[in-house]
């Protein structure tokens, strides 16, 4: 993450700086993409300001490179040099570790995050920034939900069954996981 060389020394490897993408999906080159100030209203997520798991969404991803690296600098340059961060050619769905919490709101199951210091469920139909097989993997999850009336766990009554979902994915190898988080080890349909 950090060069405990001199500022003079160059860097070692292609791998060496910060790289934001955990999907090997970084460029080659060490620049920005071309990207206008403003963001179009389709590359922005409607939930981004009450889910917290996006800060940034709102902003171009120039900034948000920008902002990263001066937050870089800040926390790791005190033990070295930072290299710049290489930015990512496709800066959209490549999160490869989800979490996934689900709920009733209304009578229907929902599927979404936290909204950020609550328990409040924030619904997502798609994420931006995650996977998008991981993405269609929660929204088959919360229909099997209601095809086999499995309630989902409230924390104030201690009722129900589904907590919540973890999945991930290896871009390279193919493989994805997904984890089950219930509060019974007993799984109502389960050779279903």
């Amino acid at each position: 993450m950090y060069n405990k060389k001199k500022a003079t020394d160059k860097p070692v490897g292609k791998s060496s700086g910060l790289n934001h993408s955990s999907s090997g999906k970084a460029s080659e080159k060490h620049n920005f993409p071309k990207q206008n100030d403003s963001k179009k209203a389709s590359d922005v997520c409607p939930v981004h300001k009450k889910c917290g798991g996006c800060q940034y969404q709102g902003m171009a991803y120039k900034k948000q490179l920008s902002l990263k690296q001066r937050q870089a600098n800040m926390l790791l340059g005190k033990f070295g040099t930072v290299l710049p961060i290489i930015g990512m050619k496709d800066p959209l769905h490549y999160r490869n570790k989800v979490h996934a919490v689900f709920a009733f709101e209304k009578g229907k199951a929902i599927a979404g995050t936290y909204q950020e210091g609550t328990h409040k469920v924030v619904p997502v139909e798609s994420c931006l920034i995650d996977d998008e097989k991981s993405d269609a993997i929660i929204q088959t999850i919360r229909g099997l939900l209601r095809s086999f009336k499995i309630k989902t766990y409230n924390e104030d009554s201690g009722y129900g069954l589904l907590r919540h979902v973890l999945i991930r994915r290896g871009f390279t190898s193919g493989e994805i996981m997904v984890v089950l988080v219930a509060s019974s080890p007993v799984f109502p349909s389960k050779n279903n």
